[in-house]
């Protein structure tokens, strides 16, 4: 039996339609919930309003996941693995388990929301990615209801701004300036990362290391490939009536 790359998820609904547009306006306050959540909203989203994924053998990650995000004395989480080998799904699964109550009892009642630190309005125009950047960590900092989830983060984060910065330097260090901030608030925060893409970046940038915990998602073992496989065949079987011949599961 090959051994396929990637594991097996299954969709149930049609996928979602693109995150939100960025906002280029001028921000809003952040006194208020409804008010911090109509600035998040203009460039973050909130992934429990996606479809749930239907994902297979990947129920020990979610747990670890979970647990981590619990913890006093983590909080701060990065899902490291190959490429395509369900990382993103692991994240989202844990999104919506937090969303329907089904995790330790400290992460009910949040939200996870992805965010893209290149989304923020002003990245380019001197100060004010900054200024938006602090004004997002303020506003997490007071709704601590906010899980802020950093897809992709080493790329994320090393955005180029092409811009200046208050003292006239070029190119704003976007990591070096996320770390800081991550560091000044409390915040329960979750990332995925390619686990070599992540090894080389936590060298660069050793602050991150320090902010978060990995937690790997490898590529499945032999067995469990067909164990995820039969599992998935049996749901089609039963929910869409499709058939999955058993010898077609061993190819």
């Amino acid at each position: 039996m090959r051994r396929p790359a990637t594991v097996l998820i299954r969709v149930r609904a049609p996928a979602a339609g693109p995150a939100p547009a960025i906002a280029r306006g001028a921000m809003t306050q952040i006194d208020s919930a409804p008010d911090f959540r109509a600035f998040l909203s203009s460039f973050a989203e909130n992934l429990s309003a996606h479809p749930p994924l239907e994902i297979y053998g990947r129920e020990a990650e979610v747990a670890q996941l979970l647990q981590a995000l619990a913890s006093p004395l983590k909080g701060r989480v990065v899902i490291v693995g190959p490429p395509r080998v369900g990382k993103t799904a692991v994240a989202h699964t844990a999104a919506h388990a937090i969303a329907r109550g089904q995790c330790p009892p400290e992460l009910r009642g949040k939200e996870v929301w992805r965010f893209s630190p290149g989304g923020l309005p002003g990245l380019g125009q001197a100060g004010q990615w900054q200024a938006a950047l602090e004004h997002l960590l303020q506003g997490w900092a007071a709704h601590p209801e906010i899980i802020l989830f950093i897809e992709d983060l080493p790329r994320a984060a090393r955005l180029p701004s092409g811009g200046v910065d208050d003292e006239g330097a070029r190119n704003v260090d976007v990591a070096m300036l996320l770390a800081a901030g991550l560091k000044r608030q409390g915040g329960l925060c979750l990332a995925e990362a390619e686990a070599d893409v992540w090894r080389r970046f936590a060298e660069a940038y050793p602050d991150y290391g320090r902010l978060f915990l990995p937690i790997q998602v490898s590529e499945p073992e032999p067995e469990a490939v067909r164990q995820i496989i039969t599992r998935a065949a049996e749901d089609l079987g039963v929910l869409n009536g499709v058939g999955v011949p058993a010898d077609a599961i061993e190819q």
